[in-house]
């Protein structure tokens, strides 16, 4: 993995772990992408959490994955991703009424925040 992939799968662990004390939560990847495009209330983010992995899978140019073959993490494109999410959205109806779309802009304090991390990767 590229240091950005690395980071984006570290803080995407780290959200689970600190949340439902699990390392890699089934669907964590849906739910967390759901949270930042679709479904808001799908997984408990702060604003810069948000700012952060949107930050990251933009800069990595798509998302972190469990991979059922690997049975471990990987790293996905963003249009393949997209084909994976609404394969699973299909299917997992959201939850609630708010379905807002948060759009893709990226706050500064993402950007610096994943910036740091990446440095310290380094």
């Amino acid at each position: 993995m590229t240091p950005q992939q690395y980071v984006l799968r570290s803080i995407m662990s780290q959200i689970s772990e600190d949340t439902y004390c699990a390392g890699w939560l089934i669907d964590l990847e849906y739910r967390l992408w759901a949270a930042l495009h679709d479904e808001p209330g799908a997984f408990p983010l702060n604003e810069q959490e948000r700012e952060a992995l949107r930050w990251l899978s933009q800069a990595c140019g798509g998302w972190i994955y469990w991979d059922d073959g690997l049975k471990n993490e990987a790293w996905i494109a963003h249009k393949a991703w997209a084909e994976r999410y609404a394969d699973w959205r299909a299917s997992h109806p959201k939850r609630g009424s708010d379905s807002s779309d948060l759009g893709e802009d990226v706050g500064p304090g993402g950007e610096l925040l994943a910036s740091l991390l990446v440095s310290a990767l380094r």
